[in-house]
């Protein structure tokens, strides 16, 4: 910008101020060349002969180079100056009597040449030339020019540089914003901007951190109510847990009716219990209470342990590209609830699991659950992992919709990472990627 507007400027400037000195110098060497051309025909008229008028009259101007142009001679007051190279039409006009003025070049050189037609008594015809070397004057033109540029290239580096100093002092604040903005997104909110300089931006610095300082201050009282409920709701569960067990234990002596009656009170009190584990434990990760426990776990024996508890055979469940040594940096008790909860939602809701894929890159392995389902709608991809998003064709399947974001809160908790897509089957394919360890001897 600073570059466009002094361009523009010193444009304007240098064709006005050129115009303006060109034209002051033609009009005073033409009004100097005139006197002179009066004062020859005095002379001449006065009887003196032509060579000494013209020298007595270019006596008094050193900056203009005088001629004396008859029918068939012609006169100079500087000698090897060739009255050839004065524009022929020029003189032609001069000697029918029409005075005139041209800019030539000659030699490189730029020249003005200037005519007046001299008669005296009706009989002779004189041409009166003068020429004034316009070399110095497109010298000044030439360093003008070349000032007002360099003008230019200075103002257009301070410019940006003091555009640049600006734009950083008016965008650091905002700049800060955004980067408060995305540790918020990433779970931080402890973030708090300092006070800006603009009166303006202050505001918004003000306002973003008293939207956080709420923000923080709801999902504490969140956190705390989730936590005081799930202790108060844990005393009478473990008292209905214990009623359910006696009668359990009890159950030969009751009607049929009464023990379906107690084997579906023991299903949802089992069903109970796991909702309010996942309760304590979304509640934990939300007050950030939770830190993890990491080993360096080979992560095929971990899945081969894991696929055994569930009696799934390996052969039949387990395909890996990684070697038996591989480790991976793990909680391995969080990781099992991954894994179950991974198994038992591909029980519930798509069929079963039809293959565990193990992958290995560069920095880290990654673990692909496949199961036998219709796979999930790209637009509920991201949802599913949001604490009590279910599926609607799932809800009459018991459930609280805590599992998979407890999963993505542990994967997070390990430096891992838990998503979705579709398998190569069509089914869903949940890809749970761990950090690689050493390679255990």
């Amino acid at each position: 910008m600073a570059f466009v507007i002094s361009g523009v400027t010193t444009s304007i400037s240098l064709f006005t101020v050129r115009a303006y000195i060109t034209n002051q110098q033609i009009t005073s060497a033409t009004h100097e060349a005139a006197v002179l051309s009066r004062e020859v025909a005095r002379l001449l008229r006065d009887g003196v002969e032509p060579s000494d008028a013209l020298d007595a009259a270019s006596a008094s101007s050193n900056s203009i180079q005088t001629f004396l142009e008859t029918s068939d001679s012609s006169i100079t007051t500087k000698a090897g100056f060739n009255i050839s190279t004065i524009p022929k039409a020029l003189r032609t006009n001069a000697q029918n009597g029409i005075p005139g003025r041209q800019v030539y070049k000659y030699a490189g050189t730029p020249n003005l040449a200037m005519v007046f037609p001299i008669e005296i008594e009706n009989s002779s015809v004189y041409v009166f030339i003068g020429v004034v070397s316009l070399t110095e004057l497109n010298r000044t033109i030439v360093l003008l020019s070349r000032t007002l540029v360099s003008g230019v290239m200075i103002a257009s580096i301070f410019g940006g540089m003091i555009g640049f100093w600006l734009s950083r002092r008016v965008s650091e604040p905002l700049r800060r914003i955004g980067d408060a903005a995305s540790l918020i997104a990433a779970g931080n909110l402890a973030i708090q901007l300092p006070n800006a300089m603009e009166p303006d931006l202050n505001k918004i610095s003000i306002s973003f951190n008293e939207m956080t300082r709420s923000l923080r201050n709801r999902i504490d009282r969140e956190a705390r109510f989730g936590a005081v409920i799930s202790h108060e709701l844990r005393s009478p569960l473990t008292a209905i847990r214990a009623a359910s067990d006696l009668l359990d234990s009890h159950r030969i002596e009751l009607s049929p009716q009464l023990a379906a009656t107690v084997d579906l009170l023991s299903e949802r009190v089992v069903t109970f219990q796991k909702i309010l584990d996942d309760l304590i434990e979304i509640s934990r990760y939300e007050s950030g209470g939770v830190q993890p426990n990491l080993e360096d776990l080979r992560i095929l024996r971990i899945l081969e342990s894991l696929l055994a508890r569930h009696q799934m055979a390996k052969d039949d469940f387990l395909e890996a590209t990684v070697s038996e040594i591989q480790t991976v940096l793990v909680d391995a008790k969080r990781f099992k609830y991954i894994f179950d909860n991974l198994i038992e939602n591909a029980a519930l809701y798509a069929g079963g699991i039809t293959k565990i894929r193990v992958e290995t890159t560069d920095n880290d392995v990654q673990v692909h659950f496949d199961d036998a389902g219709s796979g999930i709608p790209s637009t509920m991809q991201d949802l599913i992992f949001d604490p009590f998003v279910r599926g609607s064709s799932h809800s009459n399947i018991q459930g609280s919709g805590l599992g998979l974001a407890i999963a993505k809160e542990h994967a997070t908790n390990f430096h891992g990472s838990i998503s979705v897509s579709t398998s190569p089957e069509g089914g869903a394919r949940f890809t749970v990627v761990l950090r690689k360890g050493g390679e255990a001897e």
